[in-house]
């Protein structure tokens, strides 16, 4: 709608907008002021198209934009909104949320994006009742009736298939080359990849710019995005904004002997990967909530090398699964990732990592050369 994050948004942006005179309904909604059913709004944007909630906009009465008042900028806000979406709603909700300062005033206009959820459906808390929206600008919210409930329950399935089969395909394309070998896989999309992002020459040309070690290699098309491969590693951008990298683990380069993992080597693994996403997903003006997988393959009997004692690792793979938006790792990837991390660090079986030490851990290694 606005043509490029809400993060990035000025005051020039928003008062923009506002003249077009764009009414409330299907994916917009103004307010003057913090609304007391703030929750039940969010839900019904995730219930329906996703949509923009704008908190300091007067309105005429024919709900279209009236002027850019703002609201004090107050310590607090964006928690204040997280509280409404996760602990006011079932399933809980996790907006973008951005703070767009007026010149010469303490005000801020706070602007919400919600994104369609596969999630669904969401109820307030302590309601049977599901919220959606409608093209409707004097009443755009109703609650949902039987056939859209169905809708809604069987929305994510296609989606979820999705992302299987693009992972699956890649897993293919890495082992015919690379072999059944130990592998460290790191794989960041939408939580539920439902439509393109972007076209595949797009693909190909941030792909073609990387310039990161491990964006190495031949550049390819592939079915429905772009791909670098070689012999030991390969990297994808799916044009539904999914990102992918693998690459095989050897005992040379971690420099600890045969069958072990190099946990400084895998948190800079880490880093270079989450650099490139945020890179794809800026040039995309993606901004939503992201599902980031980091998996070592095949590692049955490794051991994870750490300043700690070594773990032997029981399982064939070890996954750690972490929910987050793009903006917030941009803001501070560091505590973003530390949940990740330590997930992976306590399946591996080294039960004393706490989050904290993660961050430490992730601030030393970011920037270091792999």
């Amino acid at each position: 709608m606005f043509g490029k994050p809400i993060s990035k948004l000025t005051d020039s942006d928003i008062r923009s907008f506002c003249d077009r005179k764009i009414p409330e309904g299907l994916i917009i909604d103004y307010k003057i002021d913090f609304p007391s059913d703030l929750a039940k709004i969010l839900a019904s944007f995730a219930n329906s198209f996703g949509g923009y909630v704008l908190i300091g906009i007067a309105t005429n009465p024919d709900n279209t934009p009236k002027s850019v008042e703002g609201v004090a900028n107050k310590a607090g806000i964006k928690e204040r909104i997280m509280q409404a979406a996760t602990t006011g709603i079932h399933q809980p909700l996790f907006p973008d949320i951005a703070l767009c300062e007026l010149p010469g005033a303490s005000k801020v206009v706070v602007i919400i994006y919600i994104a369609p959820s596969l999630d669904a459906p969401h109820v307030v808390t302590g309601s049977s009742r599901i919220p959606y929206r409608v093209a409707d600008i004097t009443d755009p919210v109703r609650d949902a009736d039987i056939d859209r409930i169905e809708y809604l329950l069987k929305r994510r399935e296609a989606p979820e298939r999705d992302r299987s089969l693009i992972v699956e395909r890649a897993d293919e394309r890495f082992h015919y080359r690379a072999g059944r070998q130990a592998t460290r896989k790191l794989i960041a999309g939408p939580l539920f990849p439902h439509a393109p992002l972007c076209s595949l020459e797009q693909t190909m040309d941030i792909l073609k710019r990387a310039s990161t070690s491990m964006m190495r290699g031949d550049l390819v098309a592939i079915p429905g995005g772009s791909c670098k491969s070689r012999d030991t590693s390969y990297a994808e951008l799916n044009q539904k904004g999914m990102v992918l990298f693998y690459e095989t683990l050897h005992p040379d380069k971690e420099c600890h002997g045969a069958q072990t993992i190099d946990y400084p080597i895998s948190l800079r693994a880490l880093a270079q990967f989450i650099k490139f996403m945020l890179t794809c997903y800026e040039d995309l003006s993606f901004d939503a909530l992201v599902r980031i997988d980091f998996t070592l393959e095949n590692v049955r009997g490794y051991k994870l090398w750490h300043t700690e004692p070594e773990a032997t690792i029981a399982d064939t793979s070890i996954v750690a699964t972490h929910l987050c938006t793009a903006s917030a790792i941009a803001a501070d990837p560091y505590s973003c990732l530390a949940p990740l991390v330590c997930e992976l660090v306590w399946n591996c079986g080294l039960e004393t990592l706490d989050e904290k030490t993660a961050v430490r851990h992730l601030r030393e290694e970011w920037n270091e050369p792999r």
